[in-house]
């Protein structure tokens, strides 16, 4: 649960646990060509067919009209974990009243918490935090990447209520240059470790995944290999977080989707020489703009391309209302084939 990194760090402690060779299962949001992406059995997507036996079974149990999209996919994911030996689940929109929080849980990762859905959790950290702390329960274990103070503070308070155990990751792992240290014993040194999600903000999303594992071996009583540490880092995969795609014309997909996203992209690129001209991008009507304009056309100085609106998304933006907010460097076009014709030609 969080804001940015949810996923990436999903993938790297599903990787993690079947490196050592549990069976796995993975929960993840949105996804990008089939929804078929969201649920993973032991790093596989489901074949359609079994996908049909799941909302079958799901549809004898329930009144599928009475949920949402959301929820009948998490209960599509419960059915399908069944047999598993650890099960991941990114949480979608908060915490308090998202539908993994139904769930019987037996640990809880914080990713950075920061402004998004700012019109449902909140209008500063401390109201989103409260939201997103709300995932703990009595006696649970957590786990947080690096935030701010006043994040923090709403993190240990909800802790403190509870009686549950939260762990800041840092205190456990940490990169120096491309060694993985454990700290503060220094038992383990994993030399050369390879990630694989691209980007250096990967790493706080890979230390915390991997203080997630650590405390759940001690849990359990499950051996941490560092053989199998190395191997899980660097086979975790999720299409979209700095993926290129081999040209012409060269295309780098990333889904950021909030200003904090936007930074860390922007850093990312700087970090690996990327410098890219030109932009195709649409968003949520419930996203703050300004954020994402400022690192789009400002710190990377992009021309925009703007596509229309999702079908069949009230949420979505249409793009020309997007090119009259964000200015004279953004041309809307009529469909994903006409930016990709003018990407030809830039």
């Amino acid at each position: 649960v969080g804001t940015n990194g949810k996923g990436s760090t999903s993938a790297f402690l599903e990787a993690l646990a079947r490196a050592h060779g549990k069976r796995t299962g993975l929960f993840t949001s949105p996804h990008f060509l089939t929804p078929r992406e969201r649920i993973l059995v032991d790093g596989r997507m489901l074949s359609e067919e079994r996908w049909l036996e799941l909302a079958n079974e799901l549809a004898s149990r329930v009144d599928l009209q009475a949920l949402s999209y959301f929820e009948t996919v998490t209960l599509l994911a419960v059915l399908a974990f069944a047999g598993t030996d650890v099960a991941v689940f990114e949480a979608g929109l908060g915490g308090t009243h998202d539908a993994t929080t139904a769930l019987d849980r037996a640990m809880v990762l914080f990713t950075p918490i920061g402004l998004d859905h700012e019109e449902i959790l909140g209008k500063d950290p401390a109201s989103i935090a409260r939201d997103k702390s709300g995932v703990l329960g009595p006696g649970m274990s957590a786990v947080s990447a690096p935030q701010s103070e006043e994040v923090l503070k709403v993190l240990r308070l909800r802790a403190l209520e509870t009686g549950s155990v939260l762990a800041p990751a840092g205190e456990r792992f940490a990169f120096a240059g491309d060694d993985l240290l454990v700290l503060p014993e220094g038992k383990m040194l994993l030399p050369r470790v390879r990630l694989g999600l691209s980007g250096r903000f990967q790493r706080t999303n890979a230390a915390l995944a991997l203080a997630g594992w650590s405390a759940l071996c001690g849990q359990k009583g499950w051996p941490l290999v560092p053989g199998a540490c190395k191997e899980g880092l660097a086979g975790a995969r999720v299409p979209g977080r700095l993926q290129r795609v081999p040209g012409p014309p060269e295309l780098l997909l990333d889904g950021a989707h909030n200003g904090p996203a936007f930074e860390a992209l922007a850093r990312a690129l700087a970090e690996m020489g990327i410098h890219p001209r030109t932009a195709v991008f649409t968003c949520m009507r419930d996203k703050r703009l300004e954020p994402m304009a400022a690192v789009l056309g400002g710190g990377l100085g992009l021309e925009l391309i703007l596509v229309p609106e999702l079908p069949d998304n009230p949420r979505a933006w249409r793009a020309g209302d997007l090119a009259g907010i964000l200015g004279p460097k953004a041309r809307p076009v009529k469909d994903m084939a006409a930016a990709m014709d003018q990407l030809e030609t830039v």
